[in-house]
């Protein structure tokens, strides 16, 4: 019997719907060796459940953070925002590469100090960051995505994105619905 003759399995099913005789449980097509049966198969399709929403919640999370942090850069005005995705990458030190550029060395410490007050915010802890002395170039680790922050010229010399140019890469821009909200607030 295939799957293709399910449908017309029914067919007897429904038509005695409103009998007094009781409906089986399973279709035809699962006692024929389709179900393994017993605590086995629980244990499988709650291992699969498992490992299926782990995966989901991983990559709403990661689009989550890369999002937070392009949000935080562009509110204190900082521009061409992009990540980078290297998990493909065989040698690669993080998932991810988020870079971002400033026009002055203000507004550089003031795009690292956004992002580390918004991850904060969201439970992530910063496990290393270097180049605030200076504000020319700020790195940012948070174990999986690692932020570069530099000053325009600097960005322009070292050309990081150029480093990695055959990952997959996203760019980001203000959102439509925050702009909004930015005017009807003025």
């Amino acid at each position: 019997m295939s799957m293709a003759d399910y449908p017309f399995q029914l067919l007897p099913y429904f038509s005695g719907m409103f009998s007094a005789r009781p409906l089986p449980l399973l279709p035809k097509w699962q006692e024929n060796g389709w179900r393994t049966g017993g605590r086995a198969a629980g244990l499988g399709m709650a291992l699969f459940l498992f490992i299926f929403v782990r995966i989901i919640n991983t990559i709403y999370m990661i689009t989550h953070d890369l999002r937070l942090i392009a949000d935080a850069i562009i509110d204190k005005k900082g521009e061409n925002v992009v990540s980078l995705d290297l998990r493909e990458m065989g040698g690669a030190i993080t998932d991810f590469f988020v870079v971002c550029d400033g026009s002055n060395t203000t507004q550089v410490g003031a795009i690292a100090g956004n992002i580390a007050e918004k991850m904060k915010e969201e439970g992530h802890t910063l496990y290393r960051s270097q180049g605030e002395g200076n504000n020319f170039w700020i790195i940012q680790d948070y174990g999986n995505i690692v932020v570069h922050i530099f000053l325009k010229e600097y960005r322009d010399f070292y050309r990081l994105e150029d480093l990695w140019a055959d990952v997959p890469r996203k760019e980001y821009k203000e959102r439509k619905s925050s702009a909004k909200a930015k005017k009807q607030q003025d």
